[in-house]
């Protein structure tokens, strides 16, 4: 497993366990942009850092979602080869379902795995080396998908 990869299971499950990850859920995490982490195509693949963003950032991509859509945040945990169990998951689906509406530019019927497809292909276009800030990225992939301003 290379250390990117290991990074991303092992920040992802503690942070998860400890109900602390990226996202804004309530008033839990007030700052998104604490969570810091390299997603240039210069330290993995084009599939590799597709699939490593979208279970690092769905947290908090999901506060940014009216109407947020646990079930596909929880596929997109669910299918990272055990790294959550089925009750992890399961719990985290209820505090999605939680999250309060926090961009008022984004449909309703906007689902999570939208949004964070839209910062995976918005980090792709927009590269950036070192470590990245994932709050600052993800507010200007919403920006740039809806046409809004956050």
């Amino acid at each position: 497993m290379d250390p990117l990869r290991l990074f991303v299971v092992l920040a992802g499950s503690v942070s998860i366990c400890l109900g602390a990850f990226a996202a804004p859920i309530g008033e839990e995490m007030p700052d998104a942009g604490r969570v810091y982490l390299d997603c240039t195509l210069s330290r993995a693949g084009a599939a590799d850092r597709g699939e490593l963003c979208a279970f690092a950032t769905w947290g908090f991509m999901a506060g940014y979602a009216q109407g947020a859509d646990s079930g596909a945040a929880a596929v997109l945990i669910h299918d990272r080869e055990a790294m959550l169990t089925t009750r992890g998951v399961a719990d985290l689906g209820k505090r999605l379902d939680a999250i309060r509406p926090r961009a008022r530019c984004i449909p309703s019927d906007a689902k999570v795995a939208d949004v964070v497809e839209a910062f995976v292909t918005y980090m792709s276009r927009h590269p950036r080396q070192g470590t990245a800030p994932f709050g600052v990225a993800a507010r200007e992939a919403v920006a740039a998908k809806y046409g809004c301003s956050l």
